[in-house]
């Protein structure tokens, strides 16, 4: 009896703070939306703080005459926090699905690294696919990488961007043209339903909280769960983006994984989106046609990509990721 009356409280009070959440604030993030693109940049340390030495990215000329790429890093000198371990050595395999549907599509882009060999380079570099160093900072490699692609953005005449993970993304179809609406944000959509619906998340979270002596906004467990592996579209929304990332991460100095936390907070301050609450609703998303992938301007999920870890190469969703 007392389970029940508590969980019809907290079902009552969770349609409130949506109710809430889809009314007023909603409507100020609306409202406030494209005048949060115009102005939002990184603070001026982003390039200083917590780094041993100030971040850069190694530009070329021909990266400077590019409108559209396709971003992705590939770092060998710094240690992985999903899985403890460093890489140490290149291998193309690793990179395989990513490179060769970059070819295949004759797409441009740019592999991002922190000291891969010149031989390596030198065999697999194309006239549209290019290598250029990152000197990154101290946080992971999660954080550290949209420091580079607001570098990236802030130095480059780019028009529309993507930036992806590169070991285990397959693009099947050129994503400016079939997601180019440039009121849009492009992010991938993770199996997991809702941030409340995931314990990993929830424990990164904590420890930024912790370490930035952050409050969540109380309609944050109520997001989808969005995926950092796969971001972009209209380089102004993306680097605004990028810069609430960076100035979120900057309120810590710990190496401790965060990013995904980030994104999702970020698109949740910033991006009005309309949430939503069952009690029955399911912990993970099923298939690709399981829900509506636009939501105010935030575009995510099938057909932008597939089901997160199914490893489903028969999808036609443009980013096959995991």
């Amino acid at each position: 009896m007392i389970i029940r009356i508590k969980n019809s409280f907290i079902d009552k009070l969770y349609k409130l703070q949506v109710f809430i959440h889809n009314t007023l604030i909603f409507s100020s993030k609306k409202l406030l939306f494209n005048k949060w693109i115009k102005n939002n940049k990184a603070k001026s340390i982003y390039l200083t703080q917590y780094a041993s030495a100030n971040r850069f990215v190694q530009l070329e000329a021909w990266e400077k005459e590019q409108k559209e790429l396709v971003v992705t890093c590939y770092f060998v000198n710094k240690k992985d926090p999903q899985y403890g371990n460093i890489l140490t050595k290149p291998n193309i395999d690793y990179i395989k699905p990513w490179y060769n549907s970059m070819i295949n599509l004759n797409l441009s882009g740019i592999i991002l690294h922190d000291g891969i060999d010149e031989d390596f380079i030198k065999l697999h570099e194309t006239e549209k696919i290019k290598f250029r160093y990152f000197q990154y900072g101290n946080y992971s490699i999660f954080e550290e990488r949209w420091f580079a692609y607001y570098f990236l953005m802030s130095n480059l005449n780019l028009k529309k961007v993507f930036f992806t993970d590169v070991n285990d993304v397959f693009i099947t179809k050129d994503p400016f043209k079939t997601h180019s609406n440039n009121e849009l944000l492009y992010v991938g959509r993770d199996q997991v339903n809702k941030t409340r619906h995931s314990n990993w998340l929830e424990i990164e979270l904590n420890h930024f909280k912790i370490d930035a002596n952050f409050k969540v906004p109380f309609y944050y467990k109520f997001q989808s769960v969005y995926n950092a592996g796969v971001v972009g579209g209209n380089v102004d929304i993306t680097k605004a983006l990028a810069a609430e990332i960076i100035n979120l991460t900057l309120k810590t100095q710990t190496e401790k994984h965060k990013d995904m936390s980030l994104l999702n907070l970020s698109i949740g301050k910033r991006f009005p989106i309309r949430l939503n609450y069952s009690a029955i609703e399911k912990s993970t998303i099923t298939n690709d046609n399981s829900e509506v992938p636009l939501n105010g301007n935030v575009y995510s999920g099938y057909p932008l990509n597939s089901l997160f870890k199914s490893f489903d190469y028969s999808s036609d969703a443009t980013f096959i990721h995991k």
